[in-house]
């Protein structure tokens, strides 16, 4: 090998042990300064540890979420619902919205279904809609979800939540529609309830869940509104169902579990 390509290579070599140098030094400061930053957020009372997360165990309120999850599962397709349930809050031009529980029949882009038709609906489905007001009466739910599961953590019980949802939210619009106020707030209440349910669980997509529960309640709580009838006693019990949601402070725990 000539001199002048040693020189080049020992250069190259140089400048390859440097960079690698480099890499090592700025992957040590960096871990350095990774657990200062740590250290700085236990000593303020920050968790950063999944099982520091993780809400206490209790027995009662994962029987409470079983309970739940298992009455979701009995729920059966009707001939209305879910394909083609009663709209709430339809828009039907700028500024104009239809009340939709006081129209003669159910009508979607779906097709046009009868009210009897949806009262079939909601018999054929009895017994698993009274489990569900029954589990929702609990103020604690727990899947007892295993966080350090990561990524790959299964949560289909989210899906039957949803469903939970749009069926008490076609049962709130018959029971308006039969003018029955006091079984129309029971079945708002419980709706409600559904959104609060899994407040503790630490996962995004599970509060996204609950938003999207409380969203599907907002149209039956206009409709609700719409009705004449409501005592003051009634009105205040459904605007402080409202205002008991929190959405702000379950986020933030969720952010905080999936951080850790």
């Amino acid at each position: 090998m000539s001199r002048s390509k040693r020189r080049v290579l020992i250069s190259v070599l140089a400048l390859a042990g440097l960079a690698a140098l480099f890499v090592v030094l700025h992957n040590f400061r960096a871990r350095r300064a990774l657990l200062a930053y740590k250290a700085e957020l236990v000593a303020k009372g920050e968790k950063l540890t999944i099982d520091e997360l993780t809400p206490p165990f209790s027995t009662e309120a994962q029987r409470a979420a079983n309970d739940l999850v298992q009455a979701a599962s009995q729920l059966r397709q009707g001939s209305v619902v879910p394909k083609n349930s009663p709209q709430p809050m339809e828009i039907v031009s700028p500024g104009k919205t239809r009340i939709g529980c006081k129209q003669p029949d159910i009508r979607t882009r779906y097709g046009t279904n009868t009210w009897d038709e949806l009262v079939e609906d909601l018999k054929l489905n009895a017994v698993a809609l009274e489990q569900i007001r029954e589990a929702l009466k609990n103020p604690q739910f727990d899947m007892n979800l295993n966080y350090k599961m990561g990524f790959l953590l299964m949560v289909p019980h989210l899906a039957k939540l949803k469903g939970v949802a749009q069926w008490l939210s076609a049962a709130t619009l018959n029971d308006l529609h039969a003018d029955r106020l006091n079984a129309a707030a029971s079945d708002l209440d419980v709706l409600l309830s559904l959104a609060n349910a899994f407040r503790d669980e630490k996962l995004i997509i599970s509060q996204l869940v609950r938003i999207a529960i409380a969203a599907i309640a907002i149209a039956p709580t206009w409709e609700a509104l719409q009705a004449e009838g409501w005592t003051d006693a009634q009105l205040a019990a459904l605007q402080k169902k409202w205002q008991s949601l929190d959405f702000s402070q379950a986020m933030e725990n969720a952010l905080a579990m999936e951080r850790a």
